[in-house]
């Protein structure tokens, strides 16, 4: 698989992508989240590396967009290139609603991602292991 899914506390899961994946692989992703956030006991936020891949297709990135007001999904960042930042954009808009406002969503940097998960919740990003999530 091009991606990983892995706990990083109790309330923050890491996806890491490893290259772009192909439609299978996205579709195999759309489903992995979804069946994580049916299955959580609880809110549970999302950090995304997106330095080697990211969903492409605009139809994949909406129902991304769709799981983000899924009621287990408390917040969601991510970091990665001036490529992710343009699919980010996109996620964006699929995914504001007038009751979960956005200003902004997706960083250069793993530290500023931290700083906003950090500012919407706080305590979310104590005891991460910087250089764990940092590794490429």
């Amino acid at each position: 698989m091009p991606f990983e899914i892995t706990p990083i506390n109790s309330r923050l899961y890491l996806i890491r992508w490893q290259r772009f994946p192909n439609a299978v692989e996205s579709q195999q992703f759309i489903r992995a989240l979804e069946d994580l956030l049916n299955k959580a006991d609880r809110k549970v936020s999302f950090l995304s590396d997106l330095r080697k891949g990211y969903l492409k297709e605009l139809s994949l990135i909406n129902k991304l967009s769709r799981l983000a007001s899924h009621p287990n999904c408390a917040h969601t960042t991510a970091f990665g290139s001036v490529g992710s930042q343009v699919y980010a954009g996109i996620y964006q808009k699929l995914s504001t609603k007038a009751d979960k406002p956005r200003e902004g969503d997706t960083w250069f940097t793993l530290e500023q991602a931290l700083a906003y998960l950090e500012k919407l919740e706080p305590g979310i990003t104590d005891g991460i292991d910087l250089k764990e999530v940092a590794r490429p």
